[in-house]
């Protein structure tokens, strides 16, 4: 009986192996978007605190950035004077998020 069951199993499982696979891929994107999801407001939190960290020192570099933010002529509201880090610094405070 068993072996009937296992049997049966695997002649389903190779005529539909395409579907299986698909559907296992479906899911495994879904799971990336939902962990994805709920990492992000942790390493935004962990960004904005590396700036204002680096803010609070007040050392200006030879661009008048300081300790190597990015100055942005201004935000999504208009305001200037804003400041983000650059896109290497950014990995390197959030990758643990993400991983």
């Amino acid at each position: 009986m068993k072996k009937q069951i296992f049997k049966n199993a695997k002649a389903f499982a190779s005529r539909n192996s395409a579907t299986l696979l698909t559907y296992v891929g479906i899911g495994g994107m879904i799971g990336t978007v939902i962990m994805a999801i709920r990492a992000t407001p942790k390493a935004v939190e962990l960004s904005q605190k590396e700036v204002s960290r680096r803010l609070i020192s007040e050392k200006l570099d030879k661009n008048e950035n300081y300790k190597g933010l990015v100055k942005v002529a201004s935000d999504k509201t208009g305001e200037y004077g804003y400041y983000r880090l650059p896109y290497t610094d950014l990995i390197k405070t959030v990758w643990r998020c993400y991983i």
